[in-house]
């Protein structure tokens, strides 16, 4: 997924076979854009952009599915970003 895509027009994300694999999600005008969760990891400001439009999405009746499934990927990016700064600061 580039940063590119319109991520406040999504209609649905969706895991295909489980989160590692990565959500497809989908807009009105673009039908499927994959990406994988690791590249969120090493990349904050994608995550950043796609979680913005996600809540806009959402707040705006665009979202239809998959607020769950961003919540989980939100949970995890959370989660690796504070053990990559422990690592980093040696309080790991």
């Amino acid at each position: 997924m580039s940063i590119g895509m319109r991520t406040d027009l999504l209609v649905s994300v969706r895991c295909l076979d489980g989160i590692s694999h990565g959500p497809c999600c989908g807009t009105r005008s673009v039908a499927v854009s994959r990406s994988t969760p690791r590249s969120w990891f090493v990349n904050p400001r994608l995550w950043l952009h796609l979680d913005r439009g996600a809540r806009k999405a959402a707040d705006d009746g665009h979202l239809l599915c998959g607020a769950t499934v961003l919540g989980r990927i939100s949970r995890r990016v959370d989660r690796e970003t504070a053990q990559a700064v422990f690592k980093a600061s040696g309080l790991e």
